[in-house]
């Protein structure tokens, strides 16, 4: 009976600490309930009710090269990749949540070559980036839009100019954020085509997680094709002159097998588009972080 209460009064104080912490950043409590209430019931969001035709998809063999261990050991959950608009031998990265706003800078092989924090708010959830040039400035675009429990009222696009490798430690300011609201029925572009879903085997081998394997979680796109990246594979799209994106991903894609690579969250193309380059999160936060580069096969 007395460990029934303690339970009790641990439970009540984690809820009202949550309710405090929610109510404390201006997150919808009410959302966020009922999405934990549908993982504790089983009812969270599923793949698609129409099984996508995979069995189209083609596995191609390729080469997979190591290429270096991430140095920087702050960049412990490496979300995203950009290279650099000004030096095609640059990357940017940036962290997952529950790190500091930070991006930094390393070389093909995983030197670091700088890190820079960012003038942001703390309560964050930075997700993907990517680069662009604009009326001759060369930019990074960061993803503030992870939201794992449906509780953010919005999610922001983060707009900063590329930073001069000899800056390092300084304040970087955002140009522009860009706040998004989602609507409350998101609106269905349509399914990426031939994404295998997650084996016996994946849920075998890692019973807590395995059903996530096959989640996609990176894009990137070069000219005429694209890559979308999963916890395992590598899928590659290719846009013909008469279709827009939508129509290419319905069409099955080519398939890249990966070797493990924990936390695998992060890839872009290289600049001539030959190279996906790959990396991954630091498993318990201090191991090391390989940087992959995989050859893209030409076409067929």
């Amino acid at each position: 009976m007395l460990l029934l209460k303690l339970a009790s009064g641990f439970l009540f104080i984690l809820m009202l600490a949550i309710f405090g912490f929610a109510y404390s950043n201006n997150l919808d409590i009410i959302s966020g309930i009922k999405a934990e209430y549908s993982y504790l019931v089983g009812d969270a969001l599923t793949a698609n009710d129409v099984p996508l035709e995979d069995s189209l998809t083609k596995t191609i063999p390729t080469t997979v090269t190591w290429s270096g261990d991430v140095e920087d050991h702050a960049l412990m959950e490496a979300s995203g990749l950009a290279l650099s608009t000004r030096d095609s031998s640059v990357l940017f990265s940036i962290n997952d949540s529950g790190n500091a706003p930070e991006i930094f800078a390393l070389a093909m092989d995983g030197s670091a070559l700088g890190r820079w924090p960012i003038a942001y708010t703390s309560q964050h959830d930075l997700e993907d980036m990517s680069s662009f040039v604009f009326h001759g400035q060369h930019y990074l675009l960061l993803a503030d839009t992870g939201d794992n429990y449906y509780w953010r009222p919005k999610v922001s696009l983060l707009i900063v100019v590329e930073p001069n490798l000899d800056t390092s430690g300084s304040l970087i300011k955002p140009e522009r954020v860009i706040n998004v609201t989602y609507p409350v029925v998101a609106k269905r572009i349509g399914p990426v085509q031939g994404i295998q879903q997650p084996t016996n085997r994946d849920i075998y081998e890692d019973p807590a997680f395995g059903q996530y394997r096959s989640t996609p979680t990176a894009m990137d796109i070069k000219g005429s094709h694209a890559a979308v990246i999963t916890y395992k594979d590598v899928y590659l799209y290719r846009r013909s002159t008469s279709q827009d994106w939508p129509m290419a991903l319905l069409d099955p894609p080519r398939r890249i097998v990966l070797p493990h690579v924990h936390g695998l969250e992060a890839g872009v193309f290289n600049a001539s588009g030959d190279a996906l380059i790959i990396t991954g999160e630091r498993e318990d936060n201090r191991q090391r972080a390989g940087l992959y580069q995989i050859a893209v096969p030409a076409d067929e």
